[in-house]
């Protein structure tokens, strides 16, 4: 079988133009920690190729599961849909046949169930939808062709109760985690894989892994603390209002928490709506918010009644990763009686119901602990003694950034986020036999103790891999002088443009083309076009 530093060396193979230095040091050093386990840390510079000198040794060492967790959706995309077939073509028989999928956050994913409700109000959107459900396997957003539907937000897997769905059979969502179980390669984003922290090994993709390799690892830090962050708003009561509407049964109760839930908010001094702002515990007004996590504390209950009530407590699915924006229109709701539940009279009905109910269920827990945490209050590990228990609230609290903010609709709320996620990530990366993270700019002053410390794991190895580029052979950097930036309303901004203009088209005459012009702006990347 061939190795991957002879298919990266010669071009005969079909993968690589030439041989790249960086690359094939990198894939050597891969392919060392997976044969001997650990962590590796690696600042490999723009073209590189990072991928396949990750995914070729990953790919060779046959038998083992993958999972690569990149930046964004679109470098997603990028892998499956390029560079991991080009792997397949150019390896063919060295390899096993491997099935490969992404997993994204779960408003990516349709919902037939709740698109059925929304059609039969919006018909003349059947039909670009159901010819949607026919191209796509797995449900997936980025198939669409055009424009999705303006109500794709209401109906998404978001909400999911699985088997319990007239539509489980086929579900492109149910049909997605069925294949990940059965998949040697899963790509997910940081935001998914700070998820899967939460959740815990192996929940999300289908089952446990050994190997888990960090792309773009410099924004690793932000998809985790994403997923341990929780929010409360001054619309989350009237949102859950809202939400509850959706299902055939009054909630009287969680209209009760109206007024002091908008009392608790209305008390907080000094509330700035533009910027972030630091706030210490307790935030909110002690009496009122004690009386708002006692009814909160009722509404667990209650909605665990509910569940029990269709037989919610059947085997269930493994747990879902919840909505990465904190949107405060899933949060949780408290039960109606007994004798309004069962009023649902259809199973279409039924799971529509236990749709909200789930969704309520997985935002209740965020706000419990928002609201908890936004007043100093831990709850405590019985693992730990007595004596530790105060250290152990100082340790946590001492780590959780409470701050005030607007969202992009102008609702205020509070946040609690963990500052240093290494925590959160040692105990999971603590797990995996070998864990490879790597950005294009990922060392600080050729180091790597923050990437220790971001992770929670020492590193068996680390390198920082020169670049590929002679920059002093292949290009420089010019200042122009006598141009001086001013602003669109300046009077002398039409005449500077166009200078600058002229400078550009002098440039790329004296390279013969070979310039790359950047802008910031839209008008100017018309002028200059």
């Amino acid at each position: 079988m061939r190795t991957s530093q002879e298919i990266l060396t010669n071009p005969a193979h079909g993968l690589v133009r030439e041989a790249r230095p960086s690359q094939l040091q990198m894939a050597a050093s891969i392919e060392e920690v997976l044969a001997n386990g650990g962590a590796y840390f690696v600042e490999a510079p723009v073209a590189t190729g990072k991928t396949f000198a990750y995914l070729l040794p990953a790919l060779l060492a046959q038998g083992r599961r993958v999972v690569v967790a990149t930046a964004k959706k679109q470098l997603q995309d990028q892998i499956l849909e390029k560079d991991f077939p080009t792997l397949v073509r150019v390896l063919g028989k060295d390899i096993p046949p491997t099935r490969s999928l992404p997993l994204k956050g779960k408003s990516n994913y349709t919902c037939r169930l709740a698109a059925a409700a929304i059609l039969e109000k919006n018909p003349g959107d059947a039909h670009e939808y159901q010819l949607f459900l026919r191209r796509s396997v797995h449900g997936d957003r980025s198939e669409y062709v055009g424009q999705p539907p303006r109500w794709w937000g209401a109906a998404t897997a978001e909400d999911c109760v699985h088997k319990r769905c007239e539509h489980y059979a086929d579900c492109g969502y149910a049909s997605l985690k069925r294949d990940l179980a059965q998949s040697k390669l899963i790509v997910i984003n940081h935001h998914v894989l700070g998820a899967e922290m939460f959740y815990g090994m192996g929940k999300l993709v289908g089952g446990p892994y050994d190997v888990l390799i960090v792309d773009e690892a410099h924004t690793l830090a932000a998809g985790i603390r994403s997923a341990f962050t929780h929010r409360i708003s001054e619309d989350s009561i009237s949102s859950l209002n809202d939400l509850l509407k959706r299902t055939s049964s009054t909630f009287t109760s969680v209209r009760k928490l109206l007024e002091p839930w908008e009392a608790m908010f209305g008390q907080l001094p000094n509330r700035n709506w533009a910027e972030p702002t630091a706030k210490e515990p307790p935030v909110f007004n002690e009496a009122i918010a004690l009386e708002m996590l006692a009814g909160l504390r009722v509404v667990e209950a209650d909605l665990a009644k509910l569940e029990s009530l269709y037989n919610a407590d059947e085997a269930q699915d493994e747990p879902e990763e919840r909505d990465y924006e904190h949107d405060a229109r899933a949060l949780p709701s408290p039960i109606e009686i007994e004798a309004e539940a069962r009023k649902m009279a259809n199973e279409e009905s039924k799971s529509l119901a236990l749709s909200v109910v789930g969704q309520a269920t997985r935002r209740l827990n965020s706000l419990i602990r928002g609201l908890s945490t936004a007043q100093g209050i831990v709850e405590g590990d019985p693992d730990i003694a007595v004596e530790e228990q105060d250290m152990r609230r100082a340790r946590i609290l001492a780590n959780t950034a409470i701050y005030g903010s607007q969202d992009e609709r102008g609702r205020f709320g509070i946040n609690c986020a963990p500052v240093n996620v290494g925590g959160i990530a040692g105990r999971h990366f603590s797990q995996i036999k070998t864990v490879v993270v790597c950005s294009a700019t990922l060392a600080v002053n050729g180091g790597f103790d923050h990437v220790t410390s971001m992770t929670g794991v020492a590193p068996a190895k680390t390198e920082i891999l020169p670049t590929a580029f002679n920059y002093d052979a292949q290009g420089f950097a010019f200042i122009p002088r006598g141009l001086p930036v001013v602003g669109r309303s300046d009077p002398n901004h039409a005449d500077i443009m166009r200078r600058r203009v002229e400078m550009a088209v002098r440039l790329i005459e004296l390279s013969n083309g070979g310039a790359f012009v950047l802008t910031t702006a839209n008008d100017e990347l018309d002028a200059f076009a």
